[in-house]
Order: C-alpha cells, then structure tokens, then sequence
C-alpha cells in the first residue's frame, strides 16, 4: 500500500474524528490510522472505508472537470455523499512586498509585521502543541502566549481531550 500525502492524512484524520468536538473513534485507533497512512501500511478496520474515499478522492485526475454537477454525483457517488465537514488550513502568507511597498502609512506596516509574527511564532507553533523556538536572547518569550492558545483551543475544540492528547 502506497503512503498518503500529508494533505490526504489529515482529510482522513477529520474524516475519521467526525463533526463533532468529540471523536467518532477512540483516539487510538485515530492515531493508528495516521501511523500507519504515513508508513503505508494497513489501517484498522473501523476506519477503511474512509481511508478508502480519500484514496478515490486523491485518485481523481487533476484534468477532470465535470459538465453537470449531476455528472460528479454519478462519477463519485461516495465522495458526493459524504456529509462530514472538514476544515483544514494550508498555505501562507501571501503578497506581503506588495502590501508594504504600497502602504504609506508605517503604523500599518508595523501591525502587518507583527500579526505575521504572532500567527508564525504563537498561533502556528501552539496548533501543533509546540513552543516558540526562542533565540538565545529572548528565551521564553512566548511560551506563555502558546499555552494561552492551547488552553484556548482545548476549551472551543475538544471535549474528552486536549490538543495535545490528538496531535
């Protein structure tokens, strides 16, 4: 079995957990699920056949462009009917030069700069249940803010865990 992209991963691993702040699955077999997705391997049986949409999802060829919506729900009725919402974040900032060089007002190129620094060295760090990676003039500086947003997203997102139990 191949190994999926992470991109694939994570659509199975919201798949998988449901729309609910708590898990459709026991968050073991969610975690064996992703180990296995990013070695290749078998998954557990409780979650197959949604690893198995995302499969025909990933296998749609990136030239198909349907006439009719009636023509997608006839070429991939599972994925059409899948009813779970899925949110996932990919990307970065973008056309930061062209906003700075086309600002004259210096107050706005200062909070561009630091809501930049504050999603990469807070909000992005404490998604994934890490710290800010401090230089050695300035140890500890955020820390405090990156547990202020787990505690945050532990409290809007979960219900039997914490951000840190599912990553």
């Amino acid at each position: 079995m191949d190994k999926m992209s992470s991109v694939s991963i994570a659509i199975a691993w919201c798949l998988a957990w449901g729309d609910e702040k708590k898990p459709q699955h026991d968050l073991p077999v969610l975690q064996q699920m992703r180990q296995a997705l990013n070695k290749g391997e078998e998954v557990p049986e409780e979650v197959q056949a949604l690893v198995k949409q995302v499969r025909e999802l990933e296998g749609i060829d990136k030239n198909y462009f349907p006439k009719t919506l009636d023509e997608l729900k006839n070429d991939y009725p599972n994925l059409w009917n899948q009813n779970i919402r899925i949110g996932l974040v990919y990307g970065g900032a973008t056309k930061i030069k062209q906003y700075v060089f086309e600002s004259s007002k210096i107050q706005d190129i200062r909070g561009a700069s630091r809501l930049l620094d504050r999603i990469n060295q807070i909000d992005l760090p404490a998604f994934f249940n890490q710290n800010y990676q401090p230089d050695k003039n300035h140890p500890n500086r955020y820390n405090a803010q990156c547990n202020q947003v787990r505690q945050w997203l532990d409290a809007n997102f979960f219900v039997d865990y914490k951000l840190s139990d599912v990553l």
